[in-house]
């Protein structure tokens, strides 16, 4: 009941309701945020660790809500 909406909007649309999407892309800019303050050491390591997150960002971003206000994606 929790997830049957989601998944049944990604088979059916292969899209991510959009108040989903913005908790997703919070959370994982939250998480990346804590890891790379508190638990990550160095600089290289922080870097590539921020461009990952970015990516993962930009990935999920870019999968399409058809419920996004004025068709922002």
């Amino acid at each position: 009941p929790q997830f049957g909406p989601l998944i049944r909007e990604w088979r059916e649309h292969r899209s991510i309701p959009y108040r989903a999407k913005r908790i997703a892309l919070g959370l994982i800019a939250l998480s990346f945020a804590v890891s790379i303050g508190f638990f990550v050491p160095g600089w290289p390591a922080k870097l590539a660790m921020g461009a990952g997150g970015l990516i993962l960002m930009a990935w999920i971003a870019r999968i399409p809500s058809r419920d996004s206000p004025s068709g922002m994606g």
